[in-house]
């Protein structure tokens, strides 16, 4: 099924631009949930252009995490939690949204 077809069975609603990115071959997606690329890491804002024009399609990019787990121990919350996945990891496995959602809030009260 063609990204358009897709589209139009979805009824435009829902699309994760990371997700493509991760299979035309741009990146691959770290333990932090992030796109991560080879020349930037996870430092990249994600744009859209809908076509129907013919694109030659990219190879999924696999996870290039390795033994890294950087974004785990730099979590001020402890809200990533370690997992071995080879493409894509399962949200609720691997982010404890309770815990960063916490924290976000409590930012949110010391800005008032």
């Amino acid at each position: 099924m063609d990204i358009i077809a897709f589209l139009r069975l979805t009824n435009f609603k829902s699309i994760s631009l990371k997700a493509i990115a991760r299979a035309a071959g741009v990146g691959w997606i770290g333990r932090n949930l992030l796109l991560i690329t080879p020349e930037s890491g996870p430092r990249v804002i994600l744009a859209s252009i809908l076509t129907d024009m013919p694109l030659e399609a990219g190879t999924p990019a696999e996870n290039r995490c390795g033994t890294c787990r950087e974004c785990i121990e730099n979590c001020i919350v402890g809200a990533l939690r370690d997992s071995d996945f080879k493409s894509y990891p399962v949200g609720e496995e691997v982010f404890d949204v309770e815990k960063c959602a916490s924290k976000l809030q409590e930012f949110a009260k010391d800005q008032t």
